[in-house]
């Protein structure tokens, strides 16, 4: 039952990633991944801080919506993108963006929660 849920919650995780990238598509660069990800891994952070670290890995909101809304695969075919256009600034600017500023928005998320608990 636990794989059916985590099934439906990644459906529901990418269907909402998708209609993002839609409505908001990327142009000279790549803002929306960069947002679905960031909000991802608060929203990440925010759960563990809520929950705590004991509940199992696999949890449908966790490992399912979470991990079908957030996207590495987009985010590096991003930066390839950049790179190919020879636009240098924003490919390193993405990638440390991205990577760190997905640990704040995790820690922030996370911080948030155990203050409200």
């Amino acid at each position: 039952m636990s794989l059916l849920f985590i099934s439906i919650s990644g459906s529901l995780g990418a269907i909402s990633r998708y209609l993002l990238s839609k409505r908001y598509p990327f142009k000279q660069f790549p803002t929306t991944t960069l947002l679905i990800n960031l909000s991802g891994c608060f929203l990440f952070g925010f759960w563990l801080g809520w929950i705590g670290f004991q509940t199992p890995p696999a949890h449908p909101f966790t490992t399912g919506f979470l991990g079908g809304y957030t996207t590495f695969s987009t985010f590096s075919v991003e930066i390839i993108n950049l790179l190919e256009k020879k636009d240098l600034k924003r490919a390193i600017f993405y990638l440390f963006a991205s990577i760190f500023g997905g640990m704040v928005s995790w820690a922030i998320g996370y911080g948030l929660a155990r203050m409200s608990t």
